[in-house]
């Protein structure tokens, strides 16, 4: 085992307080970090020095003869007299085995707390020199945290990244992972009471230009408790709250829902997000705007039965005939305002299902793709049949609007600059059909034949839409 003290720059003979000296010298020029191979020879060389020290037997000499004696004295053999007896051979000590998933679930109990001590933490741990150990802890470490993130700040989590040397590219990360975790890691961060001041400081929820803590504790309870539809009328009618709601959940996740907590009640999050989101009419968004409406329709109805009560008051009109023009009056209001809105809703949806992309997947691809030209042929063979502008005109020209509006938004992603041009025409090729509309009502006489002139424009939008889009339709059209 010489090479363990040649290594060390030591005589053979030397004790384990010398093997300790040379081995903290030579330390200081030979690191794990810059020397892996270079670091587990000298440690090699540090514990078989230790432990020959510590198994070495003292050599046996053979006594000299007694004094005052005649017998004559033989001479010590080589063999016998000045060799030593051999020694056992030093076998080092067996590494104490590391439990990994301990040492990782310690490493993120430490990095969820003070960042300024993490980095000195992970320094000092001995169990770090070995290169072995310090890469299947950080990988322990990094699955662990995928599985189940935790409340880290992101400064700890680039200390953590930096000393297990994960902080580049060639790390084996996902980047697209790596940037997830650290949204959850930070979010949660921000979660915990202690830190609420960062979170309303980035957020912005402030009140009179302090931070509102009352708000932001109302939105969380409002969030995490399961959705009821007494929350959902409370908040409608309140002024303001859905709209101050939706804020709030948008700065808090940006969008990415799944970042959140599993705290957070998932069905109560989806809905209150989609309530807010404008365009696509889902389902709590026309909840919602039904229930505004139906409050607006029982408003109307109130007045005007306060207008006439005071005519009844002011005895121009009997007592039931008031009652039942009032009762009558009142039902009509809040049934025109429904209605009304549920003509905008049911347009709104035919609008953006008709606008879809053609690699959206649906169940009935056909049946969105063959309703404009079903519609307007309908339409137009009305009309031919001698029936009534005011039923065969509407659907024409509502299927009219909708191929232009098809064809616009299914047009502007592939070719930008000319769907800018395109969506400056819109506007008035709408004002041109809401005239070419009200002609058709107000001179039903008129030789222009003005429907079967939007029946052909309807045709032929659709078919461009179509043909541009062909390759959905059929594989082989493709290559057309």
């Amino acid at each position: 085992m010489n090479w363990a003290f040649e290594l060390l720059g030591l005589r053979p003979d030397a004790d384990a307080a010398s093997i300790k000296r040379a081995y903290a010298q030579l330390l200081r020029s030979t690191r794990p970090d810059e020397d892996p191979e270079g670091f587990q020879r000298l440690h090699a060389a540090y514990k078989t020095a230790l432990a020959q020290v510590n198994t070495a037997a003292p050599a046996v000499v053979a006594p000299p003869p007694p004094l005052g004696s005649n017998a004559p004295s033989t001479p010590a053999t080589p063999s016998t007299a000045t060799r030593p007896e051999p020694q056992a051979v030093a076998q080092p000590r067996p590494v104490p085995t590391i439990n990994i998933g301990a040492l990782a679930g310690e490493v993120i109990r430490v990095a969820t707390g003070d960042s300024r001590k993490l980095t000195a933490w992970l320094q000092a741990r001995q169990e770090f020199w070995s290169i072995q150990v310090k890469q299947q802890t950080a990988q322990a470490v990094m699955q662990r945290l995928f599985q189940q993130p935790q409340a880290m700040s992101a400064e700890s989590l680039n200390a953590l990244l930096k000393f297990f040397d994960l902080d580049h590219v060639l790390s084996g990360i996902n980047p697209y992972a790596l940037q997830q975790l650290r949204r959850r890691q930070s979010l949660q961060w921000e979660l915990t009471p202690e830190h609420h001041y960062e979170l309303m400081q980035r957020i912005q929820l402030r009140r009179n230009g302090r931070p509102d803590q009352r708000a932001l504790q109302h939105y969380l309870a409002l969030l995490q408790q399961p959705l009821t539809w007494l929350a959902v009328v409370k908040t409608v009618l309140r002024g303001g709250a859905l709209d101050r709601l939706g804020h709030f959940l948008q700065a808090l996740c940006q969008g990415h829902l799944d970042d959140l907590p599993a705290s957070f009640d998932r069905r109560s999050v989806q809905f209150w997000y989609k309530a807010n989101h404008a365009g696509a009419m889902s389902g709590p968004r026309f909840a919602v705007n039904t229930l505004r409406v139906i409050v607006i329709g029982f408003v109307c109805a109130l007045l005007a039965s306060i207008v006439f009560a005071i005519s009844f008051s002011a005895g121009s009109m009997p007592g039931k005939d008031a009652l039942r023009l009032a009762s009558t009056f009142s039902f009509a209001i809040v049934g025109g305002v429904v209605g009304v809105w549920l003509m905008i809703a049911g347009w709104i949806y035919l609008d953006d299902w008709q606008g879809l992309p053609e690699s959206t997947a649906s169940r009935r691809p056909w049946l969105r793709r063959l309703l404009i030209p079903a519609l307007c042929t309908i339409g137009f063979g009305l009309h031919e049949l001698g029936a009534s502008d005011y039923i065969a005109g509407p659907m024409v020209f509502v299927s009219l609007f909708l191929a232009l509006r098809r064809f616009r938004r299914r047009y502007a992603p592939q070719a930008p600059r000319r769907a800018l041009r395109l969506r400056a025409m819109l506007p008035w090729i709408y004002l041109c059909g809401i005239g070419i509309s009200a002609l058709i009502h107000l001179q039903t006489d008129s030789d222009f034949p003005v429907v079967p002139a939007a029946f052909a424009v309807t045709l032929c939008t659709w078919l461009a839409d179509m043909w541009r889009h062909r390759a959905h339709v059929h594989p082989r059209f493709a290559r057309s």
